[in-house]
């Protein structure tokens, strides 16, 4: 059975940490694509999950359209069956994403966790290569990733704001994150100037 700890929504228990599904005694077979699928959903607690972050996290070596996702949606969907009202387990929010959409019970009590994003570092002067925006948020990403009380989105979320830039407090709304941070990085001769700004998103507007 699975340890202590685990998510419980209603006959099924999520173990995260082994990555299995349980229903009652049994484990449900799923693929591990379904099944990161599931945690990614869970972890956002009924929140919704944009398609493009689901996509970055359940696929994040390889590009896939969103055929793969509607396919591994369904596959879960029949894995887990209707709930006692006859609702589905996952929601669709049109033209946006998915969201859990059944009570949840957790062993463990943790606390709220910031969601943020890192945008990608504006290049300034013509002696600062273009790459060096992302590669930079990518760096931080990875390094923030690393604290508990974060809630990061990953760089595949983030990446199309290096072509499509957009006001920070719309990314955060559009990403669904409490704060984003920016950033500025500039080379000149052998010195590299970096600028980093962290910009909340108002209470009222926060997801």
């Amino acid at each position: 059975m699975p340890d202590p700890g685990s998510f419980e929504f209603g006959p099924f228990t999520l173990d995260a940490d082994k990555h299995v599904l349980w229903k009652a005694r049994e484990i449900v077979p799923l693929t591990p694509k379904a099944v990161a699928l599931l945690e990614a959903l869970v972890d956002r607690g009924g929140d919704v999950v944009l398609k493009q972050e689901l996509l970055s996290r359940v696929w994040p070596d390889a590009a896939v359209e969103e055929a793969n996702l509607s396919v591994t949606v369904a596959a879960l969907r029949k894995a887990l069956g209707p709930q006692a009202d006859g609702a589905s387990y996952i929601q669709t929010i049109p033209s946006r994403g998915y969201r859990f959409a059944a009570p949840l019970r957790s062993n463990t009590v943790a606390a709220p966790r910031l969601g943020i994003a890192v945008l990608p570092f504006v290049c300034l002067g013509p002696e600062t290569e273009a790459h060096l925006g992302v590669a930079l948020a990518d760096a931080l990403i990875g390094r923030l990733t690393e604290a508990d009380e974060l809630l990061v989105r990953p760089t595949g979320a983030v990446a199309r704001y290096a072509e499509f830039p957009c006001p920070p407090r719309q990314a955060a709304l559009e990403l669904g994150v409490d704060a984003v941070v920016t950033g500025t990085i500039q080379r000149a001769d052998r010195r590299v100037r970096v600028s980093i700004q962290l910009v909340p998103l108002p209470a009222a507007l926060r997801p």
